[in-house]
């Protein structure tokens, strides 16, 4: 629970889905399954942050899942471009995910292998 100014508010759980070899991912919050709705007034991008390590720690995103796109994300989610962009720079500082301008944004195999025990493959 959180409590603000004398409300409590219950944050629900953000249920990511990798998207399955082969196939083409979808844009914005439908690839990640997101849901806009449980976002704090304040704090988007620490709860994107939390989402997405969440989902890759927990496999759900794994080495090589590609993010969205940091408009489409946005759009999708109903924020402004710079919450999803700081938010996949925090990741970024923490080694989970790798990104280019105009390469897109991919969550790192040595992210996935370290959330998981064992050594990564490639880089």
């Amino acid at each position: 629970m959180v409590h603000l100014k004398g409300q409590s508010t219950a944050i629900q759980e953000v249920q990511i889905q990798p998207v399955p070899a082969g196939a083409t991912p979808a844009t914005g919050s439908d690839f990640l399954q997101l849901r806009p709705g449980s976002a704090p007034p304040r704090g988007l991008a620490t709860w994107l942050v939390d989402a997405l390590r969440a989902a890759i720690v927990a496999g759900r995103l794994p080495g090589g899942a590609r993010l969205p796109a940091t408009r489409a994300l946005a759009v999708d989610l109903g924020v402004s471009r710079g919450v999803v962009v700081s938010a996949y720079q925090r990741l970024v500082d923490e080694g989970l995910v790798s990104g280019r301008t105009g390469a897109g944004t991919v969550v790192t195999a040595l992210a996935a292998a370290r959330d998981h025990g064992r050594p990564a493959t490639g880089a």
